[in-house]
Formats: C-alpha cells, structure tokens, sequence
C-alpha cells in the first residue's frame, strides 16, 4: 500500500517536472523563432560591414538617385516609405527605409541590395546594377533618410 502511494507520489511530481520542461522548451523556441525571424541582421552575413568603397558627394547621390528611381521606388516609393505603386499586396511589404536604413551598416544595406532578401519580393540586383551603382544607392539611401534640422 505505501509502495502504490509512493509509486503515484512520484509519477505525478515527474509528470508535472515534464510538463514544465516541455512547455519551457516550447517557450524558448518561440522566443528563438520570434527574435531569429526579426532580426536585424538579416538573412545576409554582416561580412560587408566595412566602409563604403565609393567616395561620398553629390555625384554618388545623383547615381544611387536614379538608380532608386528606376529600381526600387515601385516598391519603396518616392521618400522611402514602402508605399510604392507595386508595394500593394506584397508580403511582407517593402521595408519603410526611413526606419531600416539607420539601423544597418553600409556593407549590410549593398548586401540586401546586391542579394536580395529571401522572404521577400525584394530582389537581387547583383548583375542588373553595377557595384558602383549599388554602393551609391547606399549613400542615396542615407541623404534621403539623414535627419533634417531645422
């Protein structure tokens, strides 16, 4: 009698200890997915984070213009807020650059630009842009989202 009080003691405190862990676990993976599918880093490696290769001034301003213009203001409309033209319906819809485009390094914004971002309908413009014209996006990209004083 005391072995069967014993033996249902134990099989309930177990059962509860495994039930803690396995909602525990499902926890830990959902905070895991959660922050793993939002991360800022993306899906590309910061291995470009260096410096911009190409000189800053009004002329790569000018490049990284009219190839935004011609490239990515359907999606990412005129001042960058994601409500281009073709930006209905997507998902997940275009990024608002004015947010995104401080929070990354040079290296990181020629490297969704240049590959891409999976997931998305961003495409990859390695080979439809030159990298002269890709890393004066990026200097566009910062003029058209640098704070305005006033």
């Amino acid at each position: 009698s005391d072995l069967v009080l014993a033996q249902r003691a134990w099989s309930g405190r177990f059962a509860r200890s495994r039930g803690r862990i396995a909602a525990t676990t499902v926890v830990m993976i959902g905070i895991v997915l959660v922050y793993g599918a939002h991360s800022h880093a993306g899906p590309q490696q910061q291995s470009l984070a260096g410096a911009n290769p190409v000189p800053a001034g009004p002329q790569a301003v000018e490049v990284g213009r009219l190839a935004y213009q011609q490239h990515c203001a359907a999606c990412h409309g005129l001042t960058g807020l994601g409500d281009g033209p073709q930006a209905v319906g997507l998902q997940p819809p275009p990024a608002d650059l004015r947010l995104h485009t401080p929070m990354h390094p040079d290296g990181q914004i020629y490297a969704f630009i240049s590959g891409g971002f999976p997931g998305s309908a961003m495409p990859a413009f390695n080979g439809r842009l030159s990298d002269t014209q890709m890393w004066s996006l990026v200097h566009y990209l910062r003029a058209m989202t640098a704070p305005t004083t006033q």
